[in-house]
């Protein structure tokens, strides 16, 4: 009987594996903190300015998303008469008001849902150029026009 005891604790003895040599994981340790760490180059944050990509500007056009008719007020599309006075219709080259016409001459920035470009006005027998900011808003029903000379931008609405 004192063999079958004998005999698993026999074969339990010889399945755990050998201690670890506390004095050699000791010493591997040591020269792992001895170790000289190479240093890191920290490089100074990218503060690089990306400009919008204008390189093709006698391709430039007015976005397709922006062309169409808009109005100041829901009359301005409706109108029979002539008299849509907040009528605003873009065209490639082209914004065409009641009494004055700008055409496209430079386009200054180009992002989704935003143009800045520079105009040359004509109407009412006067010329003038001026940078306009068109920018999307409202699933791309709003068209918010914004300029220097401008008291506040005006918001057109998509003509149905």
């Amino acid at each position: 009987m004192t063999r079958l005891l004998v005999l698993p604790l026999l074969a339990l003895a010889a399945c755990q594996a050998n201690a670890p040599d506390n004095a050699a994981n000791d010493a591997i340790a040591a020269n792992q903190a001895a170790a000289p760490v190479k240093d890191i180059e920290t490089l100074p944050p990218d503060e690089t300015v990306v400009e919008p990509d204008n390189a093709d500007v006698a391709e430039a056009a007015i976005p397709k998303s922006m062309r169409g008719r808009w109005g100041l007020v829901p009359a301005d599309c409706t109108s029979t008469r002539g008299d849509a006075k907040g009528l605003l219709t873009i065209t490639p080259d082209t914004l065409q008001f009641y009494e004055s016409r700008a055409k496209l001459t430079k386009i200054v920035g180009n992002w989704p849902e935003k143009l800045k470009a520079e105009f040359a006005f004509t109407g009412e027998g006067q010329s003038w150029t001026r940078t306009e900011t068109l920018s999307l808003t409202n699933s791309s029903n709003t068209l918010v026009r914004e300029d220097k000379e401008l008291p506040k931008p005006l918001r057109y609405t998509r003509c149905q």
